[in-house]
């Protein structure tokens, strides 16, 4: 059983489903806290400049530092407003605009309290886009011991749904405990994702590292999917 473990996204980019789609069961961290600078609420999209931006929602941050990620509440309700204003004006001559705005614009239609529910959300349509069946888990529905840290705690998780190989990133080869994992009889494999380039609509120069919906307006669907898989 190969298990992912990764915080939740803001329609992640294609190396973080990459990782899922290689994986039979995806351990999302919900009860964790929030890493400041990260992208757990936040991810990359294209202006018409060609320039990157960042969309993001936001969250109420009294108290933040001391609450996991399933307790953040959102603080705009304005915020799906902004991004489907901003979705619509930079990507509306894309080729393939119609076809991934419908869901997108479901998407922004629904009510969100919690941040972790808008964050789930857009990951599982993300992976319905991208046809990926993996399975997601929610750390917090998992039993394992609650005082585990780092690698421990990836251990655990991985343990707790029955997994014998570990996908992990290669940032982790810092804090990873390989040996405990041996003791286990838990494999750890590292991946690193080949960014693969595609056409993009305002860019002269490719420009990687955005939201995977940057690729499924400018490809569309069924080449986004081949994208991902390395299909050519």
């Amino acid at each position: 059983m190969v298990v992912s473990i990764h915080q939740p996204s803001y329609f992640p980019w294609m190396g973080f489903l990459s990782k899922i789609f290689r994986s039979e069961r995806y351990i999302l961290m919900d009860d964790v806290q929030l890493a400041d600078r990260a992208f757990q609420h936040r991810n990359l999209f294209l202006e018409q400049t060609g320039i990157s931006k960042y969309l993001t929602i936001p969250f109420n941050r009294k108290g933040y530092r001391n609450k996991n990620i399933k307790d953040l509440t959102i603080h705009d309700c304005d915020w799906q407003r902004t991004h489907k204003k901003f979705i619509q004006f930079n990507y509306k001559k894309s080729h393939f605009f119609d076809e991934i705005f419908y869901f997108l614009d479901i998407f922004f239609s629904k009510k969100y309290v919690f941040l972790i529910d808008a964050l789930i959300e857009s990951m599982k349509l993300s992976m319905k886009l991208f046809d990926i069946s993996t399975e997601m888990i929610l750390q917090s529905s998992l039993v394992y011991r609650k005082d585990s840290r780092k690698s421990d705690l990836i251990l655990e998780l991985v343990k707790a749904v029955g997994g014998n190989i570990y996908l992990s990133g290669v940032g982790a080869i810092e804090y990873l405990i390989i040996d405990e994992f041996d003791r286990e009889d838990i494999v750890v494999n590292f991946y690193t994702y080949e960014h693969l380039s595609y056409p993009q609509i305002h860019a002269n120069e490719f420009v990687p590292g955005l939201s995977c919906i940057d690729v499924l307006f400018n490809i569309g669907i069924d080449s986004s999917k081949r994208l991902l898989r390395g299909v050519a």
